[in-house]
């Protein structure tokens, strides 16, 4: 649990938090990148930054797309599984995302041509997992059409998703 610098929060004015923070011990969360050595344990600060010992050690300045509607992905799986995650719900790592989610772009991504060509530009690993890394999948060249137009391929995302819900079988759409 960390805050982003970009928020400039002051941690005096959150008392919980600074207290639930501190008990896992301020050698931890300073970033400072110092040793220290606790009832003959090494314990190791974070890599040292100019950011306060609450805050993550990036910016992070694109906080505010977590919360926003998004594609996200598993990293590693033996076929393209990209789903639509509501806004207000966060993701966790290594979960990539792309922000703001949309019903076209994830009916690409998530078609047999789409898939094809992202794993065309990786290495299929050991029993058939395939990483899928956003170096890879932002090459992917979605084409630019109307909104008009993306509205079949929206209209298929929506049954699908509809269908999933019921647990019913989607493979035909």
């Amino acid at each position: 649990m960390a805050t982003f610098p970009s928020r400039h929060y002051d941690i005096e004015e959150y008392p919980a938090v600074k207290n639930h923070l501190l008990s896992y011990g301020i050698e931890r969360l300073e970033q400072t990148g110092n040793k220290y050595f606790t009832d003959g344990l090494e314990i190791k600060a974070r890599k040292k930054t100019n950011n306060k010992w609450y805050e993550t050690q990036d910016s992070i300045s694109y906080w505010n797309d977590f919360s926003k509607q998004k594609i996200v992905w598993g990293n590693l799986c033996q076929a393209a599984q990209y789903t639509l995650v509501d806004k207000d719900y966060f993701i966790n790592a290594p979960s990539p995302m792309i922000v703001p989610g949309n019903k076209y772009i994830l009916a690409v991504l998530n078609s047999h041509l789409g898939d094809w060509y992202i794993r065309q530009l990786g290495v299929t690993r050991n029993g058939g997992y395939f990483e899928y890394k956003p170096m890879f999948v932002e090459q992917l060249p979605i084409p630019k059409i109307p909104e008009k137009e993306q509205a079949v391929f929206i209209d298929i995302v929506d049954k699908i998703l509809m269908a999933k819900e019921s647990g019913e079988d989607t493979s035909i759409l």
